[in-house]
């Protein structure tokens, strides 16, 4: 099997090239300036290590460049621009204040006295092809494209633009080539397919056009060394095309034949066949001996880094490429993400380096393969609600790629030790965003903070994070996205697969803790879902948040949530001084094995602390919230909505399904299980006074066990201090 490793230019090296102007002037704005655009055309990191269609013969590149939304040519490629590794920079002078489209199209370079099959036009901004000569396996044609539109200029510019192919690749491939019954025949394989591909590429909005029946002539199978891409050596490569197709899946009718050298001996015909754009269509089977003993797929396998990119062998670092003009990293492999942690980190001889004002993206999915990873920002600490030592204050964007197989093993005995992938997430700033984390598994006996990223502090945001799979352990503070948000945050469009455990407090799906305030900062967790289990040895879990101060609006919970003390939810565990919950539904059974107060379906425990650092407080508030699964406590206190209720508050608009409510000591109903009313330490501005209002629950009195004091909505302690009203039971 052939490898092709290549090396990254450092952003800062660029490549001159001529280039020609159009007849159109470029005009001038308003300061009659202009301003440098640093383009780095990327063909995709995976192409470093792909087998059989590796790229690695596209190494020129053309571009055009137009005013944006026009067909006014500006500029364009006088010669092709040739890529070094997978890099090639284009370098323009553009105007200030105007706005600019400009397409890429990278092809192999063509030996002198042929023809190239594709022809560039900048004035239609299209590639056309030229089937002529076409045969089967032949690498040379593959290509690709790219576009950026509407790019304003205010500045210097320098932006990485990556190229993908605008093929299907459509493979063969054969378990009988090596039948006895075969042998005697096939001295020699080669194959033809006949099909409709597209002639015209659009390469501003990738449309086709001018469908044209094709043939593949005969030609010999793939290098013997090229492995099929389905069934671990199974099938051996019979042959390899590339289909020119639209940006949506389409259907081709083929005709496949195979040839011994010197007759046709087998020709299949297979009707719709799916074909997807930067995707593999796999056809294999017996395909040599039976007309019928075949099968097709789609793969994305072709179009995903994740199959390319070799796993981290657990030691090698490399410094990413760092662009300190445009203030970006680049991160394609699982070393440089190491080498990323470095930089963070800091050594002996080089300052820790925080990236604030800084994007990091990442250009493939990264494969730690389980080994010990060094964490971004090791060695911070938490102390009460600050934090300490080093910080990421960076945008880490990972384009919707996949972190895998990340382990990490906290030995720290430091009760304020951080367990994380990013320690510390700190500033307005900073961002981790875009990414998907697959097989997380952080062990921390000692930390109070655990979760892929460990602390959220002070406007840090994180959004559209995903946690597929994993187990995180900690003492406390475990949460499968965040282990603590703290004071001013925001967790959006997140979810948790993970199982999350902690031998002590504060554990959630999505954030161990979100807790402290301040006056004028707000914390918020929105649109984040928990599939995972999430259990605690003490107090204070949920299935998104265990302790939370934070305001809560359309989260839902799957995962079964396990307590062993007081505050238990199905979403949050203990609501505490202040906040909204809105518009969050649990589905996962709520236990509480303790003796503690506390467990709902949706929230465990409401109350007010009286600590310093809870500087600002408010009235909670919870409203169109709906539970349907089952709540059962040793304790005191099972509600369908809100276990117990401290204090003051609304609860309003809320459905409960409950099949069974349970407590063995104290209060059931089927809003909130309890209120009491101690005057201690609820905000002294708001009305002392407790609004259950327009609920709905299905839960009956006999479906509620355990205890003998229960109630259809609240069991109410001091009647002066609860107004009930349009409250209603319902039947479905």
């Amino acid at each position: 099997m052939k490898k092709f490793v290549y090396t990254l230019a450092a952003a800062a090296m660029t490549f001159g090239f001529a280039a020609c102007s159009s007849d159109e002037p470029q005009g001038n704005s308003p300061d009659g300036k202009t301003s440098l655009v640093s383009l780095t055309a990327q063909l995709p990191a995976e192409l470093g290590s792909r087998d059989f269609g590796n790229g690695t013969t596209a190494t020129t590149l053309t571009y055009a460049v137009y005013e944006a939304g026009t067909n006014t040519l500006i500029e364009e490629s006088a010669d092709k621009v040739n890529f070094t590794g997978l890099n090639a920079t284009v370098e323009l002078q553009l105007v200030n204040g105007k706005s600019y489209d400009i397409i890429f199209w990278a092809d192999a370079p063509v030996a002198e006295g042929s023809t190239n099959p594709y022809t560039f036009s900048s004035a239609n901004k299209t590639i056309t092809i030229n089937y002529d000569g076409l045969t089967s396996n032949d690498e040379s044609r593959d290509a690709f494209f790219a576009s950026v539109t509407n790019l304003k200029v205010e500045g210097a510019i320098t932006k990485p633009v990556v190229l993908n192919r605008p093929f299907a690749q459509l493979n063969f491939g054969t378990d009988d080539l090596d039948a006895e019954s075969v042998k005697p025949y096939l001295t020699a394989v080669k194959t033809s397919v006949k099909t409709t591909s597209f002639k015209t590429l659009n390469l501003l909005d990738g449309t086709v056009k001018d469908p044209t029946p094709v043939t593949y002539a005969l030609a010999g199978r793939p290098d013997a060394s090229e492995t099929f891409p389905y069934g671990d050596g199974k099938y051996k490569y019979l042959s390899m095309n590339y289909l020119l197709v639209g940006g949506k899946r389409d259907v081709v009718d083929i005709d496949f034949t195979v040839n011994d050298g010197k007759n046709d001996i087998h020709t299949l015909d297979i009707n719709n066949v799916p074909v997807e754009r930067n995707y593999r269509t796999n056809i294999y089977g017996s395909l040599i001996t039976s007309a019928i003993n075949f099968r097709i797929e789609i793969d994305p396998e072709f179009g995903k880094p994740s199959h390319d990119v070799g796993p981290w062998d657990g030691t090698t670092v490399k410094t990413p490429v760092v662009n300190e003009t445009a203030k970006t990293v680049t991160v394609s492999e699982p070393s440089e993400f190491m080498g990323l942690a470095a930089l963070v980190n800091g050594t002996a001889e080089t300052p820790a380096n925080d990236f604030e004002g800084y994007t990091i993206t990442l250009t493939s999915d990264i494969d730690f393969a389980n080994k010990t990873v060094s964490t971004i920002a090791e060695g911070a600490k938490r102390n009460s609600s600050s934090t300490s030592g080093n910080a990421f204050k960076g945008v880490l964007d990972g384009g919707n790629k996949t972190l895998k197989n990340i382990t990490i093993n906290s030995t720290d005995t430091d009760g304020n030790a951080i367990a994380a992938f990013i320690t510390n997430l700190v500033g307005p700033t900073a961002e981790v965003k875009n990414l998907k984390i697959e097989n997380l598994n952080i062990t921390a006996d000692a930390a109070e903070q655990a979760g892929f990223i460990g602390l959220v502090t002070e406007g840090a945001k994180v959004t559209n994070v995903h946690i597929l799979s994993g187990t995180i352990s900690a003492k406390g503070a475990a949460g499968g996205v965040v282990g603590r948000m703290m004071i001013d945050g925001t967790i959006a469009d997140c979810s948790n697969g993970a199982t999350v455990t902690s031998t002590k407090n504060n554990v959630g799906g999505i954030a161990g803790a979100a807790y402290y305030t301040a006056v004028g900062k707000t914390m918020t967790i929105s649109n984040c879902t928990n599939s995972g289990n999430i259990t605690s040895g003490g107090c204070a879990v949920g299935g998104i948040s265990g302790l939370n101060a934070a305001d809560v609006t359309s989260c839902s919970n799957t995962g079964a949530i396990k307590g062993n003390n007081y505050s238990v939810g199905g979403v949050i565990g203990e609501q505490t001084s202040r906040g909204t919950v809105s518009k969050c539904i649990n589905n996962g059974n709520v236990t509480n094995t303790g003796a503690g107060y506390g467990t709902g379906g949706v929230i465990g425990w409401v109350r007010y602390n009286g600590s310093s650092s809870y500087a600002s407080k408010s009235a909670v508030k919870v409203s169109e919230c709906e539970n349907y699964a089952s709540v059962t406590t040793a304790g005191q206190g099972a509600g369908g909505i809100v276990g117990i209720w401290y204090e003051m508050g609304t609860i309003e608009k809320c459905i409960n399904k409950a099949p069974s409510l349970h407590a063995d000591k104290g209060w059931t109903a089927g809003i909130v299980g309890a209120q009491q009313y101690t005057n201690n330490y609820g905000p002294s501005d708001a009305e002392q006074m407790l609004y259950v209002k327009d609920n709905k629950s299905k839960t009956t009195l006999d479906q509620m066990t355990g205890g003998s004091m229960k109630n259809e909505f609240i069991y109410v302690n001091s009647t002066d201090k609860v107004t009930l009203s349009g409250n209603e039971m319902i039947t479905e």
